[in-house]
């Protein structure tokens, strides 16, 4: 599915045994060697090695993950694991997640708590050619990158500021932790999003942006070419 720009997690999450264990069905959507799913987990159980590179974000309730190190993620809170990791996990409280997964050749185990508090440094904004506004100061840090160079995970914040449409040649999935974004699309509808939702946008579709308050987000970018 390209070309368009979506929340993700609004539809009932798939009951599964874990959150490296896919049935099919419920808020899955796939993309290539990119898969996005909307999990409720319960219980607590082991997986390994993993097949893929995992990104989870807890959305609701807690989930332990013990693998080379243990990290507790409440809701809002993310970790990478890497290809060939072997873990235990343990979810508590209605605990649900979102869960994007990119299948490598390469192995790379391990986990990585996505810490928002870490450093960021200043990247470069929006071209001067398509901004409508004064240019903001940004700022970004990248977590976890795949060895591929096709997959990457990271926070980025930035000021207020509007653009011209631009058109995405990438997936990318964006969980706001601050702030309120508007999206324009060619069909002129607009696209709100606030803090705490998901959002996917996937190669071919463009928008506009426009936000009137710092935004901050965690990213999660997969570039098929």
């Amino acid at each position: 599915m390209t070309g368009e720009i979506h929340r993700f997690g609004t539809r009932a999450p798939s009951r599964v045994g874990g959150p490296f264990e896919f049935d099919g069905s419920g808020d899955i959507s796939s993309h290539g060697d990119l898969q996005i799913a909307h999990l409720a987990l319960d219980g607590n159980g082991s997986s390994g090695p993993l097949a893929a590179h995992v990104t989870v974000i807890v959305t609701n309730g807690i989930l332990t993950l013990d693998g080379d190190q243990k990290v507790t993620l409440k809701t809002g809170q993310a970790a990478v694991l890497g290809r060939g990791t072997h873990v235990d996990w343990r979810a508590e409280r209605d605990c649900e997640c979102i869960v994007a997964s990119y299948f490598p050749a390469q192995h790379s185990p391990g986990i990585a708590y996505l810490d928002p508090r870490a450093e960021r440094q200043p990247s470069r904004g929006p071209s001067e050619s398509v901004l409508l506004s004064p240019v903001p100061i940004c700022n970004k840090l990248t977590v976890f990158e795949s060895a591929d160079g096709k997959y990457g995970v990271g926070y980025w914040d930035a000021e207020a500021y509007s653009r011209k449409s631009v058109e995405y040649d990438y997936y990318e999935l964006m969980h706001l932790l601050r702030g309120e974004v508007t999206l324009g699309q060619r069909d002129e509808s607009d696209f709100r999003a606030a803090a705490g939702e998901v959002l996917v946008v996937t190669p071919g579709s463009a928008s506009t942006w426009v936000s009137k308050a710092d935004v901050e987000k965690l990213w999660i970018s997969y570039a098929p070419q």
